[in-house]
């Protein structure tokens, strides 16, 4: 059973507990330009594309996510304990409601992942899928490109290096700012974090669909100007 919200879909208490139980992560989508074209529809739901985005703000609001991570890190604020930590957002379920209904998910999402390393990095893809989405941009893995010029191997560093991994995008964004940027730009950046991750054994994609899900319960434009 999957629970649909504007198009997005997310891993309900059945398939969260097996998940936890199996150890199993969850899978990369299979296709990419169909979930990025999803969360920039859910995001155009919630009003942040009621205006023209310029490329230069869409861009700082990734690196200001990218911050963000650093932040996590500096103030401690680092899920060791993942599997325990989802646990924690379906324990007592079934005994204390019939559900995980939206007021219950969100309380404990914001107590055990909210602003999270694991939160802002889900935070910064889905920043990028959100701009590739509103290209229409056809997303890929580019790390099964035998041709890629990016590094990959260089991401696989420790949370202690997240330094490393912010400065180095952030500076490869800032020189975006005046330059066209199409899907191999879009993957190389997003993917160099995915390597982060994973490297990191954070579930990454399990923490975008959770968040997906937590924005889905947000007011418009999550009470934001922009």
């Amino acid at each position: 059973m999957k629970k649909e919200i504007k198009n997005i879909t997310i891993v309900a208490k059945p398939q969260l507990n097996n998940l936890i139980k199996q150890n199993r992560m969850q899978k990369q989508p299979v296709n990419l330009t169909e979930y990025a074209k999803n969360i920039f529809e859910a995001n155009k739901a919630k009003g942040f594309w009621d205006e023209k985005r310029s490329q230069v703000e869409l861009l700082v609001l990734v690196q200001s996510e990218l911050f963000e991570a650093f932040e996590a890190v500096r103030k401690d604020k680092v899920i060791v304990a993942e599997l325990q930590i989802l646990k924690n957002l379906t324990k007592n379920v079934d005994k204390k409601f019939p559900k995980l209904n939206a007021d219950n998910f969100k309380h404990r999402f914001v107590e055990n992942v909210k602003d999270t390393l694991q939160d802002e990095i889900a935070d910064t893809i889905i920043r990028l899928l959100d701009f590739a989405g509103s290209r229409n941009m056809k997303l890929y893995d580019p790390r099964e490109d035998k041709d890629t010029p990016v590094d990959y191997e260089a991401a696989k560093v420790g949370f202690r290096q997240i330094t490393f991994i912010v400065a180095n995008m952030c500076n490869g964004i800032g020189a975006l700012y005046d330059r066209h940027i199409g899907y191999v730009e879009t993957t190389d950046l997003m993917f160099f974090l995915v390597a982060f991750a994973e490297h990191n054994e954070i579930d990454i994609w399990l923490h975008i669909e959770l968040k997906l899900f937590y924005n889905s319960l947000r007011a418009y434009k999550h009470g934001k100007k922009f």
